[in-house]
């Protein structure tokens, strides 16, 4: 499963932990983005599955112990933000 972050070198391994659920996924840092104001990382659809994503989620990302905890906001690609 793949992610894409603007910062992390291509290949990190993140865990993804969404909050409203606790459900938690590793991805690979395969691309850049997200590019839209206020998100952190761009989840494959098959990742956003796995950890009951259906839009814009407050999720947690580890990223490895010299990574601190980010708490960010994650989208679905193509989804709109439910209203």
């Amino acid at each position: 499963m793949t992610a894409g972050h603007r910062t992390l070198p291509f290949g990190t391994k993140v865990e993804v932990v969404n909050l409203r659920n606790g459900r938690a996924v590793t991805v690979k840092i395969t691309d850049r983005g997200p590019f839209t104001r206020g998100r952190v990382i761009d989840l494959s659809r098959a990742a956003a599955r796995a950890i009951g994503m259906t839009g814009i989620d407050e999720v947690a990302l580890y990223a490895g112990p010299q990574t601190p905890e980010v708490t960010a906001t994650g989208s679905v690609a193509g989804r709109p933000r439910p209203r």
